[in-house]
Parts: structure tokens; sequence; C-alpha cells
């Protein structure tokens, strides 16, 4: 989780579109907001067709798609988010709730080519960091995302619900 964050942190530095901007131009970065946003659903919406529950695979590290597609969507530094692991109707919860134009303040956008340097299987197709505006409400938990402390979680550290584990007891 904290290599995540430091992923995170690092591109939101270097490699971020800022929609906020001054107001002269205003009007500009609200239209170029649209635009990425609306570009970024559409990637999503056709790479949701491609979701078959048989390529769910679950390992030490949670849930995984074995034909990956999705990119990382981590949401204000503390939601991470993977698409390829859910049905399509939770893919359109996570859409509807997170890549609201009114509710997004900025966009980091970091494609596969670069993204798999910084390694990792989760991040092997991009990143997207996404920053909500401050005081915007919104509810995280969407996409079957499961709290880790109080202001964090992700959808793809859960164990299968046929898995069976077992524990050796320590000789004494």
């Amino acid at each position: 989780m904290k290599m995540l964050r430091n992923i995170f942190l690092f591109f939101l530095l270097f490699i971020s579109y800022n929609f906020s901007g001054n107001s002269s131009n205003l009007k500009d970065n609200k239209q170029q907001n649209r635009t990425v946003i609306d570009s970024l659903k559409q990637i999503i919406f056709r790479d949701t067709v491609k979701y078959d529950e048989k390529d769910i695979i679950f390992t030490q590290m949670g849930r995984k798609n074995v034909n990956s597609y999705s990119m990382l969507y981590i949401v204000n530094g503390a939601y991470i988010y993977m698409l390829d692991i859910i049905p399509a109707n939770k893919v359109i919860e996570f859409v509807n709730e997170i890549l609201d134009t009114n509710k997004i303040a900025s966009i980091a956008i970091l494609p596969k080519e670069k993204a798999s340097g910084l390694g990792g299987e989760y991040v092997q197709n991009g990143i997207v960091a996404i920053v909500l505006k401050n005081k915007t409400k919104f509810n995280p938990y969407v996409a079957e995302l499961t709290r880790r402390n109080k202001e964090t979680g992700d959808n793809f550290k859960k164990n299968g619900k046929k898995i069976i584990m077992i524990r050796r007891k320590k000789p004494k």
C-alpha cells in the first residue's frame, strides 16, 4: 500500500494534468477536463466488454485478472481500484460516482509504457490518479472497495469465497 502511495505522489508531482486553472482560462480547463474524462470513460466501457469471471484468480496479493486490461485508479491517494476484476454493473457504479467532472480537481494519467518501469503487476496497464475537489462528497465504497483502515481501501485484496486457509501450529 505504501508503494502505491509513493507511486501516486511521484507522478502527481511530475506528470499531472491540472484542471483547476486560473480565471483567464477556466473555461478552456473545464472543457479539457470534460474531454479527458469522456475519453477515459470510453476506454473503461470498451474494456469492460472484455470482463469474464473465469479470468479472475486469487493470489496471495488478492484478486487478479489473468488477462489484465485495466489501469490502476488511485483516488485522493487513498482509494485504489482495478476495474478488470469486477462485473460491468460495478464498473458503471465507479464511473458514475468517481468520474464526475463536477467532482474532479485534477487527474494524472501515466500510460503503461511509463508505468511499467515503476514495477508491480498492478501498474502494468498504466495508472490514473484522480484528486477530487475539496469538500466534495462521494462514496469511495463503490466497485467492491474494501476498507483497509479509516481512510484507505482497495478492491482487489480479497480472498476467494472458496479458499480455505490452513495454518500450521508451531511446534512446542
